[in-house]
């Protein structure tokens, strides 16, 4: 197929998979590659090939193919009945923004798509609470892909914080987000050993070869496996002595005040440790104090003399034939799963259509126009999709489906994508959603099937989430006690505009009215928390994505090594990054509290550097020494 079609060519392609299922239902026998091809229209075997994998792959429609003729029964085509309720639409509409922000996000736009149609209406998700995850995890859909097809992969990785890079061909097994990371477990086949691979270490893009449903994975073990591994690769509890102000943070933080003065932090990270600088002193156990150690001494080595220049950043470019190929793929969803949900409806609404499916009533129209005059058994023989529009154009009603009127079946990795966010909602004890999250999973494998190849973790709910949550849904103007990075504290007064989930923590969007600005707030670190009478007010801006505000006077050049790659990738940066040839990524950001640079560089332990400006580079390199000079 055109990689990179336009206008009438793209209508073409995009209405081929809706065109093939129409026609293979039609038919009870079944029909020839030949005749399919001499329908269709299509050239070659080659993309006969394609079209039955985009109809699997995007529509979840299985072919049968039997004695060289090819058809669809309803097993392999419609949804099962699933009676989803109000709430239960809602907690999925909730769970899948787990998804967005992530390459992921497109298969979970897709499975939303199909549950439009399955009715039961749908109650609003709650304006102040998000769980997207923020994270661009480049290469988990082609992961999740491998699972769901069986089908090996093939990348080329950084093992650790060496940065050595070797090609490696994998069976995937299962994938999780955990901490802010994702990983995933699978067969090495060149090391003919099971590995578990952390995905920001992937250099370049995941390619999938070969056949599908090229191996077995281990049956119930492989989620477990991959556990087990993350579990023995978390870091020792630490005893510290600390300040004053950073042991305020570190018992928020789920830090254990010691009788003697001193404290107990689990699962202590070397590096994270390290950010703190002078402020901490860890005592035991003793290969953590030296971790912690030779994190400083990689700073301030790497901070000795001038930096290197700062090279060019690129030009930011989005890839148009990725574009073209992802509105080509949501569009053939989203086009039969109106004709669906039309087929149990009698007159709908324009505006009723666009709000099931997210898109404004102009991609509506565009979209029933294109099933009128591209969609059905055949252009030629006008045998198509047909509607009747009332007299102000402002409703329709379907007439004739040409087959097409059932709920498709989810693909596999939009079920893979859509379980695993259920799961991961219904964890959540402190979320009026998650007892409906349980049910609308429980209700989806009872028809789908069993499904165990992903999860993904979300932060423990901290007890003022509840508070904030009901501020935000009555508009209510909030005051609390907050407790900063650097132990500072006092009260703030805030018009709280939404909470949602960062890597390991929950954040708390507001308008900061001491400040007259927009400020995130941790929300482990906030206490004393009063709803007021007084209404919130709308203020003008945009809550940024990371949960950082990505803004400030201070414009700051960083080079990440090839091990730290991931700390980059989640940064909002004032520039497109440049990645270097070695695997390492050069970024600028903009920020208002030099603090926080230093406490990135100092978690980095040498494998962030920082460029420029100059006086911010020496300001890195002292707090190293100090730090050592006190530890």
């Amino acid at each position: 197929m055109n990689p990179d079609p336009t206008g009438a060519d793209l209508e073409v392609q995009t209405a081929r998979p809706l065109n093939l299922i129409a026609l293979l239902s039609d038919s009870r026998r079944g029909l020839t590659k030949e005749q399919i091809k001499e329908h269709l229209q299509l050239g070659s075997d080659a993309v006969f090939e394609e079209l039955k994998a985009e109809v699997r792959g995007w529509l979840g429609v299985e072919i049968l193919e039997e004695d060289s003729r090819y058809r669809i029964v309803d097993r392999g085509y419609a949804m099962p009945p699933l009676d989803l309720t109000a709430a239960e639409h809602t907690a999925i509409a909730l769970a899948l923004r787990e998804w967005s922000g992530s390459d992921v996000g497109e298969v979970a736009e897709a499975a939303s798509a199909k549950l439009a149609p399955l009715g039961g209406g749908q109650e609003d998700v709650s304006p102040g609470l998000d769980l997207t995850i923020y994270q661009a995890a480049p290469g988990a859909a082609e992961i999740l892909a491998g699972i769901a097809d069986r089908r090996v992969v093939e990348f080329d990785y950084r093992t650790g914080y060496s940065g050595r890079l070797g090609r490696r061909r994998v069976e995937p097994w299962h994938l999780t987000k955990r901490a802010g990371a994702f990983y995933f477990a699978g067969w090495d086949k060149d090391r003919e050993d099971k590995r578990v691979f952390r995905l920001d270490r992937v250099d370049g893009k995941i390619k999938l070869t070969g056949r599908a449903d090229a191996f077995d994975p281990p049956a119930g073990q492989a989620r477990q496996y991959l556990y087990a591994a993350l579990e023995r690769g978390q870091g020792e509890p630490a005893r510290l002595r600390a300040t004053p102000e950073a042991a305020r943070v570190l018992v928020l933080e789920g830090g254990v005040a010691l009788p003697d003065g001193e404290l107990s932090v689990p699962e202590a990270d070397p590096f994270r440790l390290a950010g703190w600088g002078g402020a901490i002193e860890v005592l035991a156990p003793d290969g953590l104090r030296q971790a912690v150690r030779d994190c400083w001494i990689g700073v301030e080595r790497s901070h000795q003399g001038a930096a290197r220049p700062v090279k060019p950043y690129p030009v930011r470019r989005v890839s148009r034939v990725r574009r073209t190929s992802v509105r080509h793929r949501q569009r053939a969803v989203r086009l039969i799963s109106i004709i669906s949900y039309l087929n149990d409806r009698d007159w709908v609404t324009l505006d009723e259509l666009a709000s099931a499916f997210g898109v404004d009533r102009d991609t509506i129209r565009a979209d029933l126009d294109m099933l009128w005059t591209r969609v059905g058994r055949g252009e030629a023989g006008g045998e198509l999709v047909d509607f009747v529009f009332s007299d102000d154009r402002s409703e329709v009603t379907l007439t004739d489906p040409q087959g097409l009127g059932k709920p498709v079946q989810f693909s596999r990795v939009e079920a893979i994508a859509l379980v695993a966010a259920l799961r991961a909602l219904k964890a959540m004890a402190g979320l009026p959603e998650a007892s409906a999250a349980q049910t609308a999973c429980e209700k989806l494998e009872a028809a789908i099937g069993p499904v165990d190849q992903a999860d993904v973790e979300l932060p423990a709910a901290p007890p003022a989430l509840g508070s904030l949550r009901q501020a935000i849904e009555s508009q209510r103007r909030v005051r609390f006690t907050y407790v900063k990075q650097g132990g500072q504290f006092g009260e703030r007064l805030v018009d709280p505009v939404g909470l949602f989930a960062a890597p390991d923590h929950w954040l708390l969007v507001a308008w900061d009215l001491g400040a007259e600005a927009e400020r995130y707030f941790r929300v482990d670190r906030l206490t004393d928390v009063e709803i007021l009478t007084q209404s919130a007010q709308r203020h003008p801006y945009q809550p940024r994505a990371s949960g950082w505000s990505g803004r400030g006077d201070l414009l700051v050049d960083l080079l990440f090594g090839p091990g730290a790659r991931r700390r980059a990738l989640d940064l909002e940066t004032a520039v497109p990054p440049l990645a270097l040839k070695n695997g390492a990524i050069q970024a600028k950001v903009a920020v208002d509290n030099p603090e926080w640079v230093t406490r990135l560089v100092l978690e980095g332990g040498g494998s962030v550097e920082l460029l420029a400006p100059p006086e911010m580079r020496q300001h890195v390199r002292l707090a190293a020494q100090a730090a050592l000079g006190s530890s």
